[in-house]
């Protein structure tokens, strides 16, 4: 519930600490992030599993630039007087390992976790774009706090649970496709 984010009257926060029970769609956990901007499950190979350094499926810091002149993110892009950010996904050949768009450049974005010693503030993940340097998106870099407020704006990404194929589908689609072939 984004109404929650601002402070209330005490100098706390309204915010969740934790996800609801239940929630369909939720700002990801540190965890759930970094695990969706740099995990890939093919890193070393074939079924060997590891993480890039950058959210870009590379160990190299993405090159700053216009998606238009080869750019690969607007993390340390100077203002060179574009007046408004890109549109979301601007960056098509750059992605995640999991097909994830803009998890450098665009904006820093509010994780669930807020800080222990200041409940006002969340951590980030991602960068922000124009200025902000891509060396900063580095696996290990995890961004500074972030007030909660309108006047401390960071990007939100939108999680949800992707539902499995039950098991005992799997087992039954492949038992019809054997017994079909063997007849």
């Amino acid at each position: 519930d984004a109404s929650t984010f601002l402070p209330d009257d005490t100098d706390g926060s309204q915010d969740h600490v934790a996800r609801l029970p239940g929630a369909k769609f939720f700002m990801p956990t540190l965890s759930e992030w970094t695990k969706a901007m740099y995990f890939d499950g093919n890193r070393f190979g074939a079924g060997q599993a590891g993480y890039w350094e950058f959210p870009t499926a590379s160990n190299n810091v993405p090159a700053f630039g216009l998606p238009s002149d080869g750019g690969e993110t607007s993390a340390g892009l100077p203002n060179i007087g574009i007046s408004t950010p890109l549109p979301v996904a601007s960056y098509t050949n750059v992605m995640s390992p999991w097909g994830l768009f803009d998890g450098s450049g665009g904006a820093e974005e509010w994780l669930e976790e807020s800080v222990s010693f200041d409940p006002q503030s969340r951590y980030t993940r991602g960068n922000g774009f124009y200025g902000s340097p891509a060396s900063g998106d580095q696996i290990e870099w995890v961004r500074g706090l972030h007030s909660l407020g309108i006047s401390n704006v960071a990007g939100i990404r939108i999680a949800t649970v992707i539902p499995s194929v039950p098991t005992g589908l799997v087992v039954l689609f492949s038992c019809s496709v054997f017994f079909r072939r063997s007849r």
